[in-house]
């Protein structure tokens, strides 16, 4: 079958302004769902179990119609075919049931869904009895749903022994690269792919409080389950008139998720993060001596001290952390719910928010306030070709609001940017950039707002898991970023 008309392509602080925009995103995906133009045209049931019922309780076979938002055939065949008369007539002897494929990719697989849009005519227990390739237009596809109808009529003993009637359009979409394994197990494969590493802020105060993690607008199937394990390895290092930081922070983090819902899932963990001398300070000085880096004063200090000093300006005091303040300093419980708006159009990305709440549970630096803190995110991913372009933005509220004296705001908004390239089917290569708000109204460099730029990959090094690297570099300001850090992550869905 070759197409005539389509390319074939490649799958590709505010609770009532919040709510409302939520809302507002909730109707706009609700438009985009796959249904008839006019209304009462074709009954669609509301899933599997839906239309199976229906099925056995009139006798008729279930048509499942696979499409998907970015397919402009199946647009056409929503308004040309679905709305016509005499298709319409000619539906009244099946059970209907629309299936998109970025939601409910393991149902496409199961079917080998390789174009679209594709029907498959089934009975109540999952057998194939025909299926239809493509759409071009309303009188055709009427002819074959009464093929279809006449095929199925036939002797069920001879019916049961032979292929199923296979019917073909000359307008479709090619479907390449069904994921399978660890990106099958969660909807909106189109538009998502491995997505940014999983890395929030390493800069010296905004890793003390709640950690805006990057997230992808994908999210697991019903009954999938997810456990991650994350370690990021930073140094801390900063001199300036009124802040010295030489020293070294380990995050370690744990989390499990379930897939509530196609498009709702759960995730708790707990993280735990520890501070030492410089470890890695023959590496950086080394590193920056190769690709020509300014040293930026290291060089001349002694390599491994622990040293975290903050001078007293704008009234506020000073902070110094000795020797004594090595080890496991902060450990925190974290959910998270996260909810998929779309996986997105021909045009428009995939959208997502995820709602956040950490509790914390020891902490040897914050004081005041409560030990609770919330954030919300939204997310969106847009895939163009071989490359996934991401974009999240969030808002967090704390309930600490002093670091050892030292007063902290209260709010903090962040935002990522990522691009990943899909350099071969099971492994990408990312570039990512995070700017996080600066946590202190104090004159200097910590009321700035930190910029983290990463170089990752991600590998699939097993069925279903997905190993992670990245290599952090501050090459934007040494003031308040991270000024060297490793990445390694390890994520099996399951």
């Amino acid at each position: 079958m070759q197409p005539a008309k389509y390319i074939v392509c490649r799958l590709h602080p505010m609770q009532g302004r919040i709510t409302a925009f939520l809302t507002a995103a909730c109707l706009l995906a609700g438009s985009l769902v796959f249904v008839p133009a006019a209304a009462g045209a074709i009954q669609f049931s509301t899933g599997m179990l839906d239309a199976t019922i229906r099925s056995r309780y009139s006798g008729k076979p279930i048509i499942v119609v696979f499409v998907a938002e970015w397919c402009p055939v199946c647009r056409q065949m929503r308004s040309k075919g679905f709305s016509d008369p005499g298709v319409v007539a000619s539906s009244r002897q099946f059970e209907w049931l629309v299936v998109n494929i970025d939601r409910q990719p393991t149902l496409a697989k199961a079917y080998d869904v390789d174009v679209l849009p594709m029907l498959h005519v089934i009975d109540p227990q999952g057998r194939v009895l025909a299926v239809i390739s493509g759409f071009t237009d309303a009188a055709t596809l009427q002819n074959q749903l009464q093929r279809i109808h006449e095929h199925i009529s036939a002797d069920q003993e001879e019916k049961l022994q032979t292929d199923p009637l296979r019917l073909e359009s000359d307008s479709w979409v090619g479907v390449f690269g069904l994921p399978d394994n660890y990106r099958a197990q969660s909807i909106c494969f189109a538009n998502v792919g491995y997505g940014p590493l999983d890395l929030p802020s390493q800069s010296a105060l905004q890793g003390l409080r709640l950690g805006f993690s990057p997230r992808s607008p994908s999210t697991l199937i019903q009954g999938e389950r997810e456990l991650r394990v994350h370690a990021t390895w930073v140094n801390i290092w900063a001199d300036e008139p009124e802040l010295q930081f030489d020293y070294e922070t380990l995050q370690t983090t744990a989390t499990f998720g379930y897939g509530l819902t196609d498009t709702l899932q759960v995730e708790g963990g707990i993280s735990i993060q520890s501070r030492f001398g410089g470890e890695l300070d023959s590496l950086i000085q080394e590193f920056h001596d190769l690709f020509g880096i300014d040293q930026d004063g290291r060089d001349l200090v002694p390599r491994g001290r622990f040293a975290a000093d903050i001078q007293p300006t704008g009234g506020q005091p000073g902070v110094s952390l000795t020797d004594s303040d090595r080890g496991v300093y902060a450990s925190a419980a974290v959910l998270t719910l996260q909810h998929n708006v779309t996986c997105g159009t021909l045009t428009l990305p995939a959208f997502s928010y995820s709602l956040t709440g950490r509790y914390e549970i020891q902490s040897d630096d914050l004081e005041g306030g409560s030990p609770l803190d919330f954030g919300i995110s939204v997310a969106a991913a847009k895939r163009f070709e071989t490359l996934y372009l991401y974009g999240t933005f969030g808002f967090a509220v704390f309930g600490r609001d002093r670091f050892r004296g030292l007063e902290l705001r209260n709010t903090q908004y962040s935002f990522l940017t990522a691009l990943e390239w899909r350099a071969f089917s099971t492994a990408s290569l990312l570039i990512q950039y995070l700017l996080t708000e600066g946590l202190t109204d104090t004159p200097g460099k910590l009321s700035e707002p930190s910029h983290e730029i990463t170089l990752g990959a991600k590998w699939e090094v097993l069925r279903g898991t997905v190993l992670e690297f990245g290599l952090i570099e501050n090459i934007v300001t040494f003031g308040n970023s991270p000024d060297f850090g490793l990445h390694l992550g390890l994520t099996s869905r399951f």
